[in-house]
């Protein structure tokens, strides 16, 4: 169990290695929930209501260390554009929102930065990947994919800070090389990171 873990959790033991994020805003479709290497992992998910048109384009957001998928409802205002956000073409509105939440992990920084967390120290970026986070959001992208929901040539990734690392290595890795599902990341946007290939040694 984490046992120096990051401040704002409020918490000074966590005995389980992913917790369910609230996704407690009212326009959340749903919490999805599935299995990775016997950890359940989870994601908040937001379809806008013209996705089962021809799908729409998959925002993957990846959230900062320490807090959870409920940020993205709180600070960010995803939620807020994911609707009716203007993509540029007429009737060309909206996009899949999908929140990871990150697994609690012994985080490798001097500061204590244990809890929620999503890892770009384990740089395995093959297919298979054996880095339980990129074999998660995997699952999670050709999940959406094959409900019909998105647009398997529209994946785009998002992240803050420590999701920003995660974020980015996450889009370098399957860029290239396709889920298992054959999907690729189109492009990413991140905010608040540095090189996931550098070791940060503080916060």
């Amino acid at each position: 169990p984490c046992t120096h873990v990051a401040v704002e959790l409020g918490e000074t033991v966590i005995d389980t290695p992913s917790d369910a994020p609230a996704c407690a805003d009212m326009r959340w479709d749903e919490r999805l929930r599935w299995e990775i290497d016997g950890t359940t992992r989870y994601a908040c998910v937001y379809r806008p209501p013209n996705a089962d048109k021809g799908g729409r384009p998959l925002v993957l957001f990846f959230h900062p260390g320490g807090v959870g998928a409920n940020v993205a409802e709180q600070e960010t205002l995803l939620l807020d554009k994911a609707a009716a956000y203007d993509l540029g073409e007429p009737g060309d509105t909206g996009f899949v929102l999908a929140v990871v939440q990150g697994r609690n992990l012994h985080f490798p920084t001097v500061e204590p930065r244990d809890g929620r967390h999503h890892d770009f120290y384990h740089r395995d970026l093959g297919q298979p990947s054996t880095n339980p986070d990129i074999k998660s959001a995997d699952t999670l992208v050709d999940a959406l994919v094959a409900e019909g929901s998105v647009r398997a040539d529209r994946i785009y990734v998002m992240g803050w800070s420590n999701g920003a690392f995660f974020g980015q290595l996450y889009a370098i890795a399957r860029h290239e090389t396709p889920t298992a599902g054959g999907h690729r990341v189109a492009a990413a946007a991140v905010f608040a990171a540095a090189s996931p290939f550098d070791n940060i040694e503080y916060d």
